[in-house]
């Protein structure tokens, strides 16, 4: 049997029918799975859709003003992900994993979450229901409403249909989001969805990074994603005594493409005692490279931005 999305929402959900509170309908109503689909509007510019399936998984996908394609996060059976600036990350579902998301609150599930946590707080917010289908949150300070979080839901569905930030102040909204009913409501949502619905999230890639460069008198910072389009980027042990053998098997195999040297050290004296200094043209020494995610030794082959191969240099011999 599937595990519940957040297991606190399990044994919330049996007290909101004993309850019968109207704070407690449409919590409820927004903890009983199903499947749903909507687009996602905003006065923000802010577009996306939201994707529900019968057992609880979601997936947000958006899009915010500039960017130059979409992002998501999803909940799928006991994992996380979260793709943005281009980079996937994947991690064990937690029940705090969406607390400060604010994107991952459009699915009802971490909605039903958040209002709970508000009705938790410690007198940093108010929760009341002003009409059977119309939720506010108020946000307290000094004693007094600052701002609200207004939600209008769909009343059929339990489904948020629109939400409005107003500043309590001035009686101003200064943003609203509407979730537009639409087809293509699923039954089931896996990491295959993800897959057919954003392929590019999949291609192996380098992560964004800004690792400080060393040698030739000054530090800046190179973000591999960019710089390392066709190239080698070898993950490097300054205290390996391996190194220096290795930095030529790559030297050797790299046919004039661009070599990034990669050091995990974070010491500069220790890594310029393995490259000279000013290195060959058309290499860079990078410190700090564990960002990486990569076990030193290794070397990365990238073309055309995406990664065709990663090898371990202690069992490679070029």
């Amino acid at each position: 049997m599937k595990k519940p999305l957040l297991p606190a929402l399990a044994l919330a959900a049996a007290f909101s029918l004993a309850a019968a509170t109207p704070v407690d309908s449409i919590v409820g109503a927004l903890e009983r799975p199903r499947a749903f689909a909507a687009r996602i509007e905003s006065t923000t510019g802010l577009a996306g859709t939201v994707l529900e399936s019968p057992d609880g998984d979601f997936i947000v996908a958006y899009r915010l003003p500039g960017d130059a394609g979409d992002s998501f996060v999803a909940a799928i059976a006991d994992s996380i992900y979260r793709y943005k600036r281009a980079t996937l990350s994947v991690e064990p579902m937690r029940p705090e994993a969406f607390a400060a998301d604010g994107m991952a609150r459009f699915a009802p599930a971490v909605l039903a979450s958040h209002i709970r946590a508000c009705l938790a707080s410690d007198g940093s917010s108010r929760v009341s229901v002003s009409l059977p289908d119309t939720l506010s949150v108020e946000t307290i300070h000094d004693g007094s409403p600052v701002a609200a979080d207004v939600f209008v839901f769909d009343t059929a569905t339990g489904r948020l249909r629109s939400e409005t930030v107003r500043l309590m102040t001035s009686g101003d909204d200064i943003l609203r989001h509407e979730l537009i009913p639409c087809e293509g409501a699923p039954e089931h949502i896996s990491r295959a969805t993800l897959e057919r619905l954003y392929p590019e999230a999949f291609i192996p890639r380098l992560p964004h990074t800004a690792l400080k460069t060393v040698g030739s008198g000054s530090q800046s910072r190179v973000d591999l994603r960019d710089e390392a389009r066709d190239a080698l980027v070898a993950v490097l042990d300054a205290f390996d005594p391996s190194t220096p053998a290795m930095m030529a098997r790559v030297r050797a195999a790299a046919a004039g493409r661009p070599i990034f040297w990669a050091f995990t050290d974070t010491r500069v004296d220790d890594i310029t005692d393995r490259c000279p200094d000013p290195l060959p043209e058309g290499e860079t020494a990078l410190m700090g490279a564990r960002a990486l995610g990569v076990d030193a030794p290794a070397l990365i082959e990238v073309k055309n931005r995406t990664i065709i191969s990663t090898t371990s240099l202690s069992r490679c011999h070029h």
